[in-house]
C-alpha cells in the first residue's frame, strides 16, 4: 500500500540573537507553538496557539497570551526556486532575533521536508528549504530553495546541498550546507559552507497531517559562530 503524500504546514522558527532562547510554530489556527531555551537538555514547552501571516510580510505567533512578531526581510541572494514561500524574518519582542518563515504547501506531494536557518554576526543569514517528492529514494531528488542575507548584491545561489545526520534517538546530530555564490554560473563562484551541531533541546509538534520536529543548533561559517534552528517535517 502506498503511503499518503505529505502536506507541508506553515512554519515559523526563530532564535534570539544572544542564543539563549528559541521557538517554533507550525500549522495555522489552531497551531502548535514551542518556546524554550537553547541550553535545555530536553523537550521544549509545546502548547496550542496561532500562527498567522498578515499583509506586508508580517507574521504573528500567539500562545497563552504571549506574542511574537516577525517581518520578512528581502534576500540578497536566492537560488533557482525563489518563489517557494520561504523568507528570512526579523523577530521583535522578548525573543528579539532572526528566523525563517515558510508559507507551506497544503497540496504538496511530498515525502518529507527539511527547513533551516542559521544566523551569524552582522546579520549574515542563510535559510534553506529541502522538499523530498513522494516516492523519491534519496536526497539527490530533493527540491531546494535558498535565501541569503548579508551577501554582495547581484549574487545568485548555485548547486545548494543539505546534509543531515541523526542519532539513534532520532535527534539531529550534525547538519551541513554547501552552495556557491556568483553573478552567473560562468562567473567566478565562491563557496558558502555552514556546519552545525544539534543541541539537546527539541520540540515535537503533532499536527493532524504532519509531525514537526525542531532543534536549535550551533552553527559555524567563515570563521564565525552563530545560532540556527533545524526543522524536520514527516508523516504522523
Amino acid at each position: 500500500m502506498s503511503r499518503p503524500a505529505l502536506p507541508i504546514p506553515p512554519v515559523l522558527a526563530f532564535a534570539a540573537r544572544d542564543g539563549a532562547s528559541w521557538g517554533v510554530a507550525a500549522g495555522g489556527d489552531p497551531a502548535r507553538v514551542a518556546l524554550g531555551r537553547t541550553d535545555a537538555g530536553g523537550p521544549a514547552d509545546v502548547a496550542p496557539g496561532e500562527l498567522r501571516r498578515g499583509t506586508c510580510g508580517q507574521w504573528e505567533v500567539r500562545r497563552n497570551g504571549e506574542a511574537v512578531a516577525a517581518v520578512e526581510q528581502p534576500a540578497d541572494a536566492t537560488g533557482e526556486n525563489p518563489d517557494q514561500g520561504l523568507s528570512l524574518v526579523q523577530v521583535a519582542g522578548p525573543a528579539e532575533g532572526a528566523g525563517i518563515a515558510y508559507a507551506g504547501q497544503p497540496d504538496a506531494q511530498a515525502d518529507s521536508a527539511r527547513i533551516l536557518f542559521a544566523w551569524f554576526p552582522e546579520d549574515r543569514t542563510i535559510a534553506l528549504l529541502a522538499v523530498r517528492p513522494a516516492k523519491a529514494k534519496g536526497q539527490d531528488r530533493d527540491e531546494l530553495a535558498v535565501s541569503c542575507l548579508g551577501e554582495p548584491p547581484g549574487n545568485h545561489v548555485f548547486d545548494p546541498r543539505l546534509s543531515s545526520t541523526y542519532g539513534g534517538d532520532g535527534l539531529l546530530r550534525r547538519v551541513g550546507v554547501e552552495l556557491w555564490l556568483g553573478e552567473s554560473e560562468e562567473s567566478d563562484l565562491r563557496p558558502l559552507r555552514v556546519a552545525g551541531e544539534g543541541s539537546r533541546a527539541v520540540a515535537r509538534l503533532d499536527l493532524e497531517d504532519a509531525v514537526v520536529q525542531a532543534q536549535p543548533f550551533l552553527a559555524h561559517s567563515r570563521g564565525q559562530s552563530g545560532i540556527g534552528v533545524y526543522v524536520l517535517i514527516t508523516r504522523p
